[in-house]
Order: C-alpha cells, then sequence, then structure tokens
C-alpha cells in the first residue's frame, strides 16, 4: 500500500475499533477472544499428533442469542496467520456486516515443505532448502479435510461453508487442492502461491488441466505479491509472470467458478497476505450495497442484500443475529422508528423464533 493508503486504513482500524468498543458496552453481544487452547488431534494419515486452534465467534456461546451455526474459515501457517486471521475477520464483520461471524480453524506446522508441496524435489534440483520430504500434499489434503474437518464438525456448530486460506507453500499447496478436489472448500483465499515449485513443471500441469476442472459454486481469490526485489530463480520469473492474466483468459467452461486474481505492486511476500485476505474476504462476502440505515427500516433491501451474498457464493447466507441486532440498536437511537424497529424485530423471530434477545425487545415495544 502507498503511504496514503496505509494512512488511511490505520484510521480506518481505529475508528472500527471505536466503533466496536461502544457497541460491545452497549449490547449483549460480548466481543472478547475466546480462542481455544491449543488442542491435539492425532493423524491416521501422516502417523502423527497435529496441533490446531480454535476461534469461536463472541455470539457462539451467548444465551441471550438463538443457537447457530457458522461457516469455518481453515488457516494453515498458524503460528502467524492465526490471530491475524481473527483480527482482521472481526473487523470486516464490523465494517461489512455481510461478511459473517466464522469459526476459524489454525493448523500449526510440523514438517511444512512436506505437508504443503504437492511434488517430490530433490535437493539438487531446488534453491530451497529442506526439500528432502517435499512432496506430501496429498496426505495432508486428506487429514484436513477429512480427520481434522470431520472433528470440527462433530464438536462444533458448522454450517458446511468452508474456506481455506494459504500463503506462499500454504497457496500451493489450496492451488493442489483446486486441482485435484475443487469441492474440497467453497472458497479459496490464496497469497502468493509458490507456482515456482518443482522448477514450474507443476504450475504447467495446472495450467493444462485448468479448463477441465469442474467446479461448483467455487470462489477463488489468488493475490500475487510484487517480488522483484526478491532473489528468485529463473524458473520465478518465467512462471509467475503472467499467472493471474493466465487463470483469468483459461476460465474453465462451466460457470459455476467465481474467481478474482489481483496484483499488488506495493506488496512484497512477506506483507501480501493481510490485504489479500482483507480483499478476499470482500471478494467473497460482501456486498458494497447494503447499508445499514436503509436496511433497518426496508426489509426488502437487507433481504436483497443477502440474496446477492447467497449467489455469489452459491450458498444460502442471511443475516446473523449480531447483524440484526446492530440495524435495531441503531433504529433504537432514531425518532419516530418504532414501527420499523418492530417490523425488523418480527423479521428477526422468523429467522431467529427461539432468541431469548429478540423475544424480550418485542415484549418490550409491544408493551410502550
Amino acid at each position: 500500500m502507498s503511504f496514503l493508503k496505509k494512512i488511511i486504513f490505520f484510521f480506518m482500524i481505529i475508528i472500527s475499533i471505536c466503533t466496536g468498543l461502544a457497541y460491545a458496552q452497549e449490547s449483549i453481544i460480548d466481543h472478547k477472544n475466546t480462542s481455544s487452547e491449543k488442542q491435539i488431534i492425532y493423524s491416521q494419515t501422516l502417523q502423527e499428533k497435529r496441533t490446531y486452534q480454535v476461534y469461536l465467534p463472541s455470539t457462539y456461546h451467548d444465551t441471550q442469542l438463538q443457537k447457530t451455526s457458522y461457516p469455518v474459515l481453515y488457516v494453515l501457517d498458524a503460528h502467524i496467520r492465526f490471530e491475524e486471521a481473527i483480527t482482521i475477520v472481526n473487523l470486516l464483520h464490523k465494517t461489512y456486516p455481510t461478511i459473517p461471524e466464522m469459526i476459524i480453524v489454525g493448523i500449526y506446522n510440523t514438517d511444512r515443505t512436506r505437508d504443503l508441496t504437492p511434488t517430490k524435489v530433490l535437493a539438487s534440483q531446488s534453491d530451497y532448502r529442506n526439500v528432502e520430504n517435499s512432496g506430501g500434499a496429498a496426505h495432508f489434503q486428506t487429514f484436513l479435510t477429512q480427520e481434522l474437518r470431520n472433528e470440527i464438525n462433530k464438536t462444533y456448530r458448522t454450517n458446511g461453508y468452508n474456506i481455506l486460506s494459504g500463503h506462499s507453500f500454504g497457496g500451493l499447496f489450496g492451488l493442489n487442492v483446486l486441482l485435484t478436489e475443487p469441492q474440497a472448500f467453497n472458497a479459496y483465499l490464496l497469497a502468493d502461491p509458490s507456482i515456482w515449485w518443482d522448477q514450474g513443471k507443476w504450475y504447467q500441469q495446472l495450467m493444462n488441466q485448468w479448463h477441465k476442472i469442474h467446479f461448483k459454486n467455487t470462489n477463488v481469490f489468488i493475490a500475487k505479491a510484487n517480488n522483484s526485489v526478491a532473489k528468485k530463480n529463473h524458473f520465478s520469473k518465467q512462471f509467475e509472470g503472467d499467472f493471474c492474466a493466465d487463470l483469468k483468459q483459461d476460465k474453465p467452461h462451466n460457470r459455476l467458478l467465481r474467481i478474482d486474481c489481483r496484483n499488488y505492486p506495493e506488496d512484497n511476500h512477506g506483507t501480501v497476505p493481510v490485504p489479500a485476505m482483507i480483499d478476499g474476504l470482500k471478494f467473497v462476502f460482501a456486498n458494497k450495497n447494503f447499508s445499514i440505515k436503509r436496511s433497518s427500516t426496508d426489509i426488502n433491501a437487507l433481504q436483497q442484500a443477502y440474496q446477492q451474498v447467497s449467489h455469489q457464493t452459491g450458498f444460502m447466507f442471511q443475516p446473523q443475529e449480531s447483524v440484526l441486532i446492530l440495524l435495531e440498536k441503531w433504529l433504537a437511537t432514531q425518532q419516530d422508528k418504532n414501527n420499523d424497529l418492530k417490523i425488523l424485530l418480527n423479521y428477526h423471530l422468523q429467522l431467529y423464533p427461539k432468541s431469548p434477545y429478540a423475544q424480550k425487545q418485542m415484549n418490550e415495544i409491544q408493551m410502550r
């Protein structure tokens, strides 16, 4: 980002935090970090113990709200990206309410190169160190999409919408999942994937098969950093140059894929994951036409906003209770809006008929 954009983004964060704090003080919703302790699962596929960590949305255990299910964001390289993802998702949910609260699962590494690379590479064929155990992505994919996901779905209230976020080798791994099992995730957020891997041979395989892949309501966001100052071999220069253009031009014939591949000329390989996740989540979920003011007084506008999100994701999304409460609290500050508030509360109870909060608010407004 340019210096001006960084300053603007900094003030946006400050404003969002202040807004969130004020909302938390007035609301039944507690915005504290509800991350669990690190957990261990034994993988039969990998024949080893794996560590993961789960963040639950602030509304997950709120007894004043109806129990509901959430989408799940799986984050690779959790030691760096897990807390980062929590911050981004929470800030975006306040700024773009159609971006839902999510369960976030961070997966920690044991042998990163082994797990995230799709092909075996010899040390003599690579400038990258520690490649002796490379090529284990298929086994890690089985662990992630079957063993770990089954554990997450069994333990937590998940709604079936799954997102994969990966950077560098993690992005390479995500592309390989797209190639081999595209329906394993509903959306992919891939930051600067290492498509130079295996001297570009794997990238050629991807491009040869790209138009044959059968997607099903899949969203793919790929961010490419400016790596011109980084040490790069000639394979990187050859195969990374037109990566985004190649994917967009050779789009699969079926229409069940939404893809956005963006260049970030002001970010390098190390800085691109943050703007990539922000823009990726906005690409998947955000509705630019959503307005708190309009949606609080026009149920049709609110429904249309979520119909658009459902259309672009291929998955049924409705306003979460946190969004409805935000709209209701805004209406409560306005004069002569009792009728609009009653209409909104009726809609709230249609979606969440067992919500103690909505029932209480409706009783109070009827007694006025």
